[in-house]
């Protein structure tokens, strides 16, 4: 245990000082240790002015590599709690007894195009617009969503989706976890707050005790990638599995994400899948724009969160990420200097070797250019993405929400992804994620440059001929 005698009160600690930063500490308890315990472990750590957030509780993770062994022979295991410290005293709370590491938590962001807002005047004459080709093929599309290309029912038959629809698989019995920033659910039990337009089909979802209750963060980006994935499998379900913390009254963390949220609503996937086997994919439409606003993140494969994403595709869940929208045609505003373009911009588990990694395309075939290329930042550095497919299409956005133009940002095709594989997963319900991605590369259509490459990865994804070759 730490320290035997009684701890000292940590010192004050507060969101507005200047030297205090959002840490997960990764500590190893005793297994079978209740949560009180747990969290009274972390206060005793308070001795050098971490502040435990208890509301946060504590999180089961898979132990980094060096540790495991160890772990297992003092019958221990790794948690993470969650809190705030002085930057200063980080090294001497890593120094305590059963810390094994302290994580910098970092804010996570949408993958959204830059240059989407517009007048409600101006989506209205977009959403009378047929659709038109406003570039060639071969030139990369810097528009940032606000001429839409053609709706997502051009998206559907353009991917041959509407030739697997006539065979009877619309993503019946496949429930996708929508990991976002919340869903405005239809029919939700719960209380609504600051809610939208409404999306059918959510089952449930975390937290649990409010789950479908808004889509007010990130500017409705839950629903946008909810509906992009009903899209393409509308018998699909969803599970709302909202990373924005909404803690009224608590400016350093209301409306924001952390990969602290990230990390516990995996664990709630896992748990979930583990008793009833649902949900069958993770669709994950953010990450980070700056390298350097968390390293670990972005170049750690031992980080929390990547080991969250690999006991993940260990359970059996399939997993999904957008690449980023730090391209360097034209690249997302918030991208940092050292994050653009080829491999530089697929930040952390997005880029993991065994996740599907989602490229952005127009509806043209034109490489979008905030569209991030690989190959991924986090080691072993694999070749990504691992294909492409549409976005900047009217769907979401304007109808059912008309402050912006279109579903745009690597966002919406990796939704369109999830949803496609839906479909896939419904045909052949053993089917895996090693499998899926396979069925998808092989059967990509090969956009200009030739061969795999860092913009398209294996080109432009086709449902179809995916489904015929499984």
């Amino acid at each position: 245990m730490a320290r035997g005698r009684d701890p000292k009160p940590p010192r004050s600690v507060t969101a507005a000082s200047p030297r205090t930063v959002h840490v997960m500490v990764e500590i190893a308890v005793d297994d079978g240790a209740p949560l009180e315990s747990i969290l009274g472990l972390a206060e005793r750590l308070g001795e050098v002015t971490f502040q435990v957030d208890r509301a946060y509780g504590s999180v089961p993770i898979r132990g980094m590599k060096q540790y495991i062994e160890r772990l297992a022979e003092a019958h221990q295991h790794a948690v993470i709690v969650r809190g705030m410290v002085n930057g200063d005293r980080i090294s001497a709370l890593e120094s305590q007894p059963r810390v094994l590491k302290v994580w910098v938590d970092s804010e996570i962001e949408p993958f959204r195009a830059a240059r989407m807002h517009k007048s409600r005047k101006q989506v209205h004459k977009s959403k009378e617009r047929k659709k038109h080709k406003l570039l060639p093929a071969a030139s990369p599309d810097c528009t940032g969503g606000t001429s839409p290309l053609g709706d997502i029912r051009d998206v559907v038959t353009a991917l041959g989706v509407n030739k697997i629809w006539a065979l009877g698989y619309k993503g019946a019995g496949v429930v996708v976890g929508i990991v976002d920033a919340g869903i405005c659910a239809k029919n939700c039990p719960n209380p609504h707050s600051a809610c939208g337009a409404e999306i059918d089909r959510v089952i449930g979802g975390w937290p649990t005790n409010d789950w479908g209750t808004t889509a007010d963060h990130w500017e409705g980006h839950g629903n946008m990638t909810a509906f992009d994935v009903l899209g393409m499998a509308p018998e699909a379900q969803l599970y709302d599995i909202r990373i924005v913390s909404v803690e009224t009254g608590n400016p350093a963390k209301d409306f924001k994400a952390w990969v602290s949220e990230a990390v516990k609503a995996y664990d709630w996937a896992i748990k979930q899948h583990q008793s009833d086997g649902t949900p069958k994919i993770l669709n994950n439409s953010w990450g980070l724009y700056k390298k350097n606003a968390d390293p670990a993140y972005a170049t750690d494969p031992q980080s929390p969160f990547a080991r969250q994403v690999e006991a993940a595709l260990a359970e059996g869940i399939m997993v999904v990420f957008a690449a980023g929208n730090c391209g360097e045609a034209c690249p997302y505003p918030k991208c940092g200097t050292g994050s653009v373009g080829a491999n530089k911009s697929i930040l952390g588990p997005n880029g993991h070797p065994d996740v599907m990694t989602v490229g952005a395309i127009n509806l043209n075939e034109a490489w979008v250019g905030y569209s991030s290329q690989g190959k991924a930042v986090l080691p072993p550095n694999t070749p990504k993405p691992d294909f492409c497919t549409f976005t900047q299409f009217a769907g979401y956005y304007p109808s059912l929400d008309a402050n912006y133009a279109s579903d745009s940002g690597t966002s919406a095709s990796a939704a369109v992804v999830s949803g496609v594989v839906a479909l896939l997963k419904q045909y052949r319900s053993g089917l895996t994620q090693a499998q899926a991605k396979t069925a998808l590369k092989t059967t990509a259509k090969d956009l200009p440059p030739s061969g795999d490459d860092p913009k398209t990865g294996a080109g432009m994804i086709r449902a179809k001929n995916a489904y015929d070759s499984l």
